[in-house]
């Protein structure tokens, strides 16, 4: 339900030029120029905009014809984008909105004034307007309040603002993430009962804001939130009930990338298990996150590292033969010369992999450890035995030589020392 109008006075901002002359242009000719979203909310929060909105009671022709240069993406609702390469800028009318038949996008829009532009967005914090030649900001929602407060909740009922676009009940995961605010307990219980409704999102979406989660500056805040709304399963594709308590105080020198945090969550059994069924979860996350086929490469290798382990243990040598499915130790060196971060991330939260023993533990570690010591040296793959001497032996083309070529490669794999 919309609040009064409240005007509130802040201390003048600092804006890029190309976005004070779209303001001043559509001032001049008469019209509100006010800033919106979240361009707003990160001034307040003392963050830099990525993207700059800006609102007027201009038509949307008039909008048009001020700004010859723009791109018609988006003119279908009200958006006119203009062309800057050193500002991002939307100018677009004050609309009302109705009829979502997509879950993502309206049906109709019309034009309308603030309190029905207000009213069609999806978080209070970001439904703030900003006057930038008065620096004044207007609050009609108590979205003002709720930065102070730290709070996330959605503008008027949860249920159906997620219900017109369902896309943010990720959205919503991804701003506590990202800004470190408490979910309302009326907003986590929408996000519950409207997970579902994410199957009516592309997936291509979807891993969107799933990896800017993790790219977050608190991707286990955003990470809690799909817990506890049961969005991990809608998002992972299997049921979980709580983030261990102890990766609240990981520390990171260097924030891990988005595929890196996928490959943790996968060794700790967060997205099922690692031990029986890699190549499965390997498969059900290609599909889902539309992983493109050098991170599916990647997330293979690592999500095997408890298989691979095994197989190739140094004791496991001794019997002179290899399990037919074994890797070739040029792949762990391989990762280990292009990932190192992704592995090093592995690394430490191997040792936080649920129903895995710690033997299992210190075998995949000593995997990734040896892979790295490898991928170290200058021409490694070049020092491993190469088949043509087996070749020389005696040895010919065949399967007999494959399995004897990956034998001693994995033997010399394990003898180095450094």
């Amino acid at each position: 339900m919309l609040e009064n109008l409240k005007s509130i006075s802040i201390r003048p901002p600092h804006f890029p030029p190309p976005v004070t002359a779209a303001c001043a242009k559509l001032r001049d000719a008469g019209y509100k120029a006010w800033l919106a979203g979240g361009c707003v909310r990160d001034i307040l929060l003392n963050r830099p905009p990525r993207d700059w909105d800006v609102v007027t009671n201009a038509p949307l022709e008039t909008i048009r014809a001020l700004f010859p240069k723009h791109l018609e993406v988006g003119v279908a609702f009200g958006i006119v984008k203009l062309v800057d390469p050193s500002a991002r800028i939307d100018v677009a009318i004050f609309r009302r909105e109705s009829g979502y038949s997509d879950l993502r996008r309206p049906d109709r829009v019309e034009p309308g004034d603030e309190r029905s532009d207000v009213a069609r967005r999806d978080f209070t914090v970001n439904a703030l307007y900003l006057d930038p030649f008065e620096s004044t900001v207007f609050d009609l929602v108590g979205g003002h309040k709720d930065l102070q407060r730290k709070t996330l909740r959605t503008v008027g009922v949860a249920e159906t603002r997620f219900s017109e676009d369902a896309l943010r009940v990720l959205r919503a995961a991804r701003f506590s993430a990202q800004l470190g605010f408490r979910i309302t307990a009326p907003t986590l219980k929408a996000m519950k009962n409207c997970g579902p409704l994410l199957k009516a999102i592309s997936r291509e979406r979807v891993r969107d804001e799933t990896f800017r989660i993790f790219e977050s500056r608190r991707p286990i805040t955003g990470l809690e939130a799909l817990m506890k709304t049961g969005l991990w399963e809608q998002v992972f594709g299997v049921r979980k009930a709580a983030i261990p308590a102890d990766y609240r105080t990981l520390k990171f020198g260097e924030a891990p990338s988005a595929l890196g945090w996928l490959c943790a969550l996968g060794v700790t059994g967060l997205l099922g298990d690692p031990t029986r069924e890699p190549d499965e979860i390997t498969a059900r996350l290609t599909g889902l996150l539309k992983l493109s086929n050098d991170e599916k490469r990647v997330f293979a290798r690592v999500i095997r590292v408890f298989a691979d382990s095994a197989a190739v243990a140094p004791n496991a040598l001794t019997s002179g033969s290899l399990a037919a499915s074994a890797p070739d130790p040029l792949d762990w060196i391989e990762l280990a010369r292009k990932e190192r971060p992704v592995l090093d991330l592995a690394r430490r939260f191997i040792r936080r992999a649920r129903g895995v023993d710690i033997e299992q533990k210190d075998a995949a570690n000593r995997l990734i450890e040896q892979s790295q010591r490898w991928a170290s040296r200058d021409h490694a793959a070049k020092t491993l035995v190469p088949a043509r001497e087996l070749l020389r032996e005696g040895f010919t083309a065949g399967p007999r030589l494959g399995r004897e070529l990956k034998l001693r490669q994995w033997r010399q794999f394990w003898e180095l020392t450094i």
